[in-house]
């Protein structure tokens, strides 16, 4: 028979994880968009101004501020002024349907 010759294992001292896998240190102030961590910041007031310079480029997404050490949630809201601007079709008069919902169908 023959015989298979494994490698021996490294001690567990010098195993590194993979990139992947190491936990990367957060800040207490996390930027979110959409729910999903993006960037993390020691001051409220950097993480503020980078949530609202998105907000400002993306009006449509979700950017909040979460607090880990209070668990507290801040949403960032753009002006409603810039927001109802972009909203330019909901100024123009409602159109009437083509079809009378009023009146009986008219028969043939």
């Amino acid at each position: 028979m023959a015989t298979i010759n494994m490698p021996k294992k490294e001690s567990a001292e010098t195993v590194s994880s993979p990139a992947s896998q190491a936990r990367v240190a957060l800040g207490r102030f996390r930027l979110q968009v959409d729910r999903q961590t993006k960037a993390s910041f020691a001051s409220l007031g950097d993480a503020e101004k980078v949530g609202r310079d998105i907000k400002k480029a993306h009006p449509i997404v979700q950017v909040s501020v979460y607090d880990a050490q209070e668990g507290q949630q801040t949403l960032l809201d753009y002006p409603r002024s810039n927001v109802m601007s972009s909203l330019w079709f909901l100024d123009e008069p409602r159109r009437k349907p083509p079809i009378s919902l009023d009146s009986p169908p008219a028969s043939a």
